[in-house]
Order: C-alpha cells, then sequence, then structure tokens
C-alpha cells in the first residue's frame, strides 16, 4: 500500500500540483545569511560549552571556525547573490513569449554546413575489369554476378 502511494503521490507533486507563486530565488540570500548566523551561534555555542567542560586543546582548535564561517557569507553574497539579482531564464521565456515583437527562428542557422548537405550516394570501390570476372576481388570479398552487373563503369 505504501510504496503505491508514494508512487501515485510522487507523480501528482512532480506533475500535478503547481505552485501558486514562485519567488524567482529572492529568498535565498536571506535564508542563507540566517541559517550561517545560526551556525556560527551553534559553533559559539559549542566552543563555550568545551570551556565549561574544562577543556583546553578542544576550544583552542575551534575558535578559528566562527570566523572562516563567517567569511563563507562573503563569499556565498559574491557567489549567489549577485547573479541571483539579475532576471531569471523562467521569467525571461515569460517576457519573451508575451512580448509584441515575434522573432523568427532558423533552424539552420547554427547548424554545421556538413549538416546541411544532402545525402550523397556512394560510388562503387575498386571495381576493376578482372574482378568482374573472377570470383574473389582484389579486397578478398565474392562477388557475386548479380551485383556487379549493376554496376556501371
Amino acid at each position: 500500500y505504501f510504496f503505491a502511494a508514494l508512487i501515485v503521490y510522487k507523480k501528482q507533486v512532480l506533475l500535478v500540483y503547481a505552485p501558486e507563486y514562485e519567488s524567482g530565488g529572492t529568498m535565498f540570500p536571506a535564508c542563507c545569511r540566517r541559517i550561517i548566523i545560526g551556525l556560527i551561534c551553534g559553533q559559539i555555542t559549542l566552543i563555550g560549552y568545551m570551556i565549561l567542560r574544562a577543556g583546553f586543546y578542544e576550544p583552542l582548535s575551534l575558535i578559528p571556525l566562527p570566523f572562516i564561517t563567517y567569511k563563507m557569507i562573503a563569499t556565498f553574497d559574491r557567489l549567489y547573490y549577485a547573479p541571483s539579482t539579475q532576471l531569471s531564464l523562467d521569467r525571461a521565456m515569460q517576457l519573451d513569449k508575451c512580448s509584441m515583437v515575434k522573432i523568427q527562428f532558423d533552424e539552420d542557422l547554427y547548424r554545421q554546413p556538413v549538416l546541411q548537405a544532402t545525402s550523397v550516394t556512394p560510388l562503387p570501390y575498386r571495381i576493376t575489369a578482372e574482378s568482374r570476372l573472377s570470383p574473389t576481388s582484389s579486397l578478398g570479398m565474392l562477388n557475386r554476378e548479380s551485383d556487379t552487373s549493376k554496376l556501371e563503369i
């Protein structure tokens, strides 16, 4: 029963239910910053707990950890926040579909010239007069009379 329910609900979530709104990632920087600040608070709490338990080397080894984690906030801002302020691809597609300008797309615009060539029929390979007469060709393959009679030199 649970396996069948898993399949049904997974399909419904993926294909049937559509979210009513999409933030486009505008909440990500705030959530990421708050999670990292919570992580720093947890690390400071761990250092304090180690000091209370009369640890000496453990708190000393953990002191750089909150500073390294705080440095990650700047890294995440540079890697994720700056790109997320620009237009998302989904929103750009919606704007293109609703725009007044209709651009005709040429399918052969980015196609390589080799792929645009028409199909060619191959020419016979190494057909000589002696290969017509002998049952084996110079390549060691059998020639049938019906196949060689179709070829014209």
